[in-house]
C-alpha cells in the first residue's frame, strides 16, 4: 500500500476497534493487508485518530499499541512513529491544542508498557528545537519520574479505569 490508500485502509479499521475494542481482530485485518514498510505509520495514525477522541479512545489506543507490538508491530516501528509524530507536532496543534500534552502521555505510556525503550525521550535531549515536541517530551519525562516514586501509576494516564479496564 502506498501512503493513502494506507490511511484510506486503516483508519476505518481503527475507528472501528473504538467501537469493539478488539485487538486481535484488528491485529488480523492489518496481517491481511500487504501493508509492509508503511506498519510504522500505524501507530502514527492510530495516535492521531485517538487526539480527537475521547479519554476511552485514548486509553484503547494504548492498549491496542501493546498489544500489536511483537505481533504486527516492532519496537522499531514503534519508535519511528513517535519520531514522527514529535516532527508532525506542530501540525497536529492546529487541530488538537492539547496534542503535545497527550503525545507526551502516549510516549510515557508506551515507555511503562515496555513498547518504547526507556532511554527514547534521553536520545531527545538538548536536540529538539519545536516547542509542541519539547513539550511532549517534558510531559511524557514527568509523567515517568512520578512513577518511579510509586505515586501514580503509569496505567491511568487517561484517567482512572479508563477505556476498558476493569475498576
Amino acid at each position: 500500500l502506498d501512503e493513502k490508500a494506507f490511511e484510506r485502509t486503516v483508519t476505518p479499521i481503527v475507528q472501528e476497534y473504538f467501537e469493539h475494542g478488539d485487538s486481535n481482530e484488528v491485529a488480523e485485518m492489518l496481517r491481511d493487508l500487504n501493508i509492509g514498510e508503511m506498519k510504522c505509520g500505524l501507530p502514527m495514525l492510530a495516535v492521531s485518530l485517538a487526539l480527537e477522541g475521547k479519554a476511552s479512545h485514548r486509553e484503547m489506543t494504548s492498549k491496542l499499541l501493546s498489544d500489536l507490538c511483537g505481533t504486527v508491530l516492532s519496537t522499531r516501528d514503534v519508535e519511528t512513529s513517535f519520531d514522527k509524530l514529535l516532527q508532525e507536532l506542530p501540525e497536529l496543534v492546529l487541530d488538537t491544542p492539547t496534542a503535545p500534552k497527550f503525545v507526551g502521555q502516549f510516549i510515557a505510556r508506551a515507555v511503562g508498557d515496555g513498547i518504547l525503550n526507556k532511554n527514547y525521550i534521553d536520545g531527545y535531549k538538548g536536540t529538539v528545537d519545536c516547542i509542541h515536541a519539547r513539550a511532549a517530551l517534558n510531559r511524557a519525562t514527568v509523567l515517568l519520574t512520578m512513577t518511579k516514586g510509586g505515586k501514580k501509576r503509569i496505567d491511568n494516564v487517561w484517567g482512572s479505569g479508563g477505556g476498558q479496564q476493569p475498576v
